[in-house]
């Protein structure tokens, strides 16, 4: 495992507040290390002399009320990251509980017009159903030699109101409405919406992953004495990254069966593309002058599989899966060998099953 003290550092901040009234294009770009499935970083007229940065990621946007604003998309990291509006937090992929309505609403062509190469996305309306799904081009085509993608936003007479991603959940953030009436409408569901940001550890934060070292020593004592490497140079930084993710995959996968094999099926092929999110993600901090193929492979591994593990996530609908390591699935007289050690690599005994011991 990782030779670096377990701490934790902080998380990425979010939700900070970022005044870009004043700003007329708002520039997104999608920030792979910030969650699991990143969050959007954004700067208010970026380029020019009046350039304000926001912190963190997923910002607070503090925006006027009737204002126009030209939100951008065009650097290559919004590939499967089509940002959306919505009256309620989540947007396209939260529930709306207030009426049992099913999805909280969204803002529409009165507010907002999607744009692609400098034109409306679509004749006669404002153009998301043809926006979005060119996000799900394939990545070469959907940057071309000169393809441009952005929303003009009109701020809605409302309290606040957020943005979201289309494709992936998780990703939604406040936007704060200055000047709105008294009599304006605020969110219902704001304050059970929002989540802690992830935090990041010292070793997460040297590996360029997120969330993979919260129980490094439950990790450790799985895989001790076991590489799932070999060959040279393997105490440099990203070769030991990369052993302690194929560790954590390694135990999350070993699952106990379920009477639908579909859901044995994505409870264990869920922990296999976590694998190759974090395999995209240290290799991207690792290899920082990878030629443009190379990123865009790690680009397309991070989009595709995370929108694949949340698609299964929710056929699986929180039924979440149980491990065999757990200790549960031990007959009487038998416990849990020491972690995932003893099942993937231990022997049976006599009387007790695979990765159980005589308790």
């Amino acid at each position: 495992m990782l030779a670096i003290a377990h701490q934790t550092l902080g998380a990425i901040p979010t939700n900070v507040d970022c005044d870009l009234s004043s700003s007329t294009n708002i520039e997104l770009k999608w920030h792979p290390y910030a969650s699991e499935w990143g969050l959007y970083s954004v700067k208010g007229d970026a380029g020019t002399a009046n350039e304000i940065e926001c912190e963190g990621a997923s910002p607070k946007l503090h925006l006027n009320q009737g204002q126009e604003y030209t939100f951008v998309q065009n650097d290559v990291s919004n590939w499967y990251h089509p940002v959306g509006f919505s009256y309620e937090p989540g947007g396209a992929h939260n529930d709306c509980r207030i009426d049992n309505s099913g999805e909280c609403p969204e803002l529409d062509g009165s507010h907002l017009q999607y744009k692609v190469d400098g034109k409306n996305a679509e004749d006669g309306d404002f153009g998301l159903d043809a926006y979005e799904p060119l996000f799900f081009f394939p990545q070469e085509e959907w940057v071309g030699d000169t393809h441009t993608y952005s929303v003009e936003l009109t701020v809605p007479d409302v309290t606040d109101f957020y943005y979201f991603c289309h494709i992936h959940a998780g990703m939604s953030a406040n936007i704060h409405v200055k000047g709105a009436s008294v009599n304006a409408e605020s969110p219902k569901q704001h304050a059970e919406f929002f989540p802690e940001p992830p935090m990041i550890t010292s070793q997460d934060e040297a590996c360029g992953t997120v969330g993979v070292f919260d129980h490094a020593h439950d990790l450790e004592a799985a895989c001790a004495g076991k590489h799932f490497l070999c060959g040279d140079n393997m105490d440099n930084l990203f070769n030991t990254c990369m052993e302690a993710i194929d560790c954590k995959m390694h135990v999350h996968m070993a699952v106990h069966t379920d009477a639908d094999p579909i859901k044995t099926f994505m409870r264990q092929m869920i922990p296999h593309h976590q694998n190759a999110v974090s395999m995209a993600k240290i290799l991207m901090k690792h290899a920082p002058d990878a030629d443009d193929d190379v990123k865009a492979l790690l680009r397309e591994i991070m989009a595709v599989q995370n929108h694949q593990i949340q698609t299964m996530q929710g056929y699986l609908d929180g039924a979440d899966a149980q491990h065999c390591y757990d200790g549960d699935h031990c007959p009487a007289g038998c416990r849990s060998a020491h972690g995932m050690r003893a099942l993937l690599f231990g022997v049976v005994h006599a009387h007790c099953p695979q990765g159980c011991v005589p308790a």
